[in-house]
């Protein structure tokens, strides 16, 4: 079983992980945006397109392991609310996202979602996700609210169709209120 999450900034989703790791589950950190030359940063299309070749290189050996679940921070799957939020608030043009979603498209057969996967959503109010990406990160993240939200609901629309998927609020919950939520008193996702 494959467990995604994904959701907003600072909404929780690496300490989250964090704590799940270290409970011997696998999970595939995104640890990719450090490693990201500077040049490419700077260009939201070249970033956009690297990081869909990274989550398709990261997750393709361990993407058919359905044995023992599998926690991922994100996946390639995920990309395409990325692209819609970023054409929809400007920063990408219609020609960029289209060339995105093509390959997005070109490597998603790798990885099927199947009923039995479980996407957690982690939703976080806007106000305290400006206010943890302003203490960790400065106004670097900082997003405008076009982008949030269209990027909330093309994560929904992406994933609740074809997986059990669950939207959670983490705003006024701890790592710990989480983890007893998910993992140690599971929900629907473990039946």
């Amino acid at each position: 079983m494959r467990v995604i999450v994904v959701g907003d900034t600072a909404s929780g989703k690496s300490s989250f992980l964090k704590t799940v790791a270290a409970k011997e589950f696998t999970v595939q950190f995104e640890t990719f945006l450090p490693t990201i030359h500077p040049l490419i940063y700077s260009n939201l299309f070249a970033r956009r397109a690297a990081f869909t070749s990274y989550y398709a290189n990261r997750d393709l050996d361990i993407w058919t392991n359905t044995v023992n679940p599998v926690f991922y921070e994100y996946s390639v799957h995920s990309m395409k609310a990325f692209n819609e939020a970023s054409m929809a608030a400007g920063e990408l043009n219609k020609k960029q996202f289209e060339a995105l979603e093509q390959l997005r498209g070109s490597v998603l057969d790798f990885f099927p979602i199947a009923k039995d996967d479980v996407v957690l959503h982690f939703l976080c109010s806007r106000k305290v996700s400006n206010e943890r990406v302003l203490a960790r990160d400065g106004n670097k993240h900082l997003k405008s609210q076009k982008y949030f939200d269209i990027f909330r609901s093309s994560l929904e629309k992406e994933f609740s169709s074809c997986c059990k998927y669950f939207a959670i609020d983490t705003t006024t919950l701890t790592v710990s209120d989480v983890y007893s939520m998910v993992v140690s008193k599971p929900l629907r996702w473990l039946s």
